[in-house]
């Protein structure tokens, strides 16, 4: 019984995380917030900053997801996993492509340091990073039998997720919000999506 209502928590706490971070700028309004946070980032962020931001940011990249897909493909069992982690990462860009239409949010054009010319809600980088590390993820804690492979398999996903989403910051190609609720939008959507298909898995 313990250890399912923890497991319950861990798996909850993502969303308790970021919907708590999201009421408070609700409280101190959402627009100055975000415009405070990005303009601080921007006037005070240095050149290897912004360097390592793009590496960051490119960490999630279509090399590394095709390089991740293959190797899951060569060395699983289960031939379906390569497949399911395509049409997992197909049908979140796609969620986000349409979230995107219909909030219609522009960028913060002025404190770019990279060119972006898509809407800015929800940042797609946040909420795909969610999907390919956090279903990467999953797959860990599902086949790998070391704990201890397990558990830094488990924290590399989650800090290269979180550095993607900061970069999207730093980078000024995005408002702190952008981030929050793409991580908010991925994470709620792997659970669903990994409920639907992890029997087949």
């Amino acid at each position: 019984m313990k250890n399912n209502i923890l497991k319950s928590i861990l798996i909850f706490l993502p969303i308790i995380f970021c919907v708590g971070i999201l009421i408070f700028f609700f409280i101190n309004g959402i627009k100055e917030t975000d415009e405070l946070i990005i303009r601080y980032v921007s006037e005070n962020i240095s050149h290897s900053m912004v360097e390592t931001m793009k590496l960051s940011t490119n960490i999630f990249s279509m090399i590394t997801f095709m390089l991740v897909i293959v190797l899951i493909i060569i060395n699983s069992k289960n031939k379906k996993i390569g497949l399911f982690y395509v049409i997992n990462m197909g049908l979140c860009y796609v969620i986000n492509f349409i979230l995107k239409l219909l909030i219609s949010r522009d960028r913060p054009i002025e404190y770019m340091l990279v060119l972006e010319d898509s809407y800015s809600f929800p940042s797609a980088h946040s909420m795909l990073s969610v999907a390919f590390y956090g279903f990467l993820a999953y797959l860990i804690i599902k086949y790998v039998k070391n704990k201890s492979f397990k558990l830094v398999g488990v924290i590399l996903s989650v800090i290269f997720t979180l550095l993607v989403g900061v970069s999207r910051v730093c980078l000024g190609v995005h408002y702190p919000t952008d981030v929050l609720c793409g991580f908010l939008f991925g994470y709620v959507y792997l659970l669903a999506y990994i409920y639907v298909i992890k029997k087949y898995i």
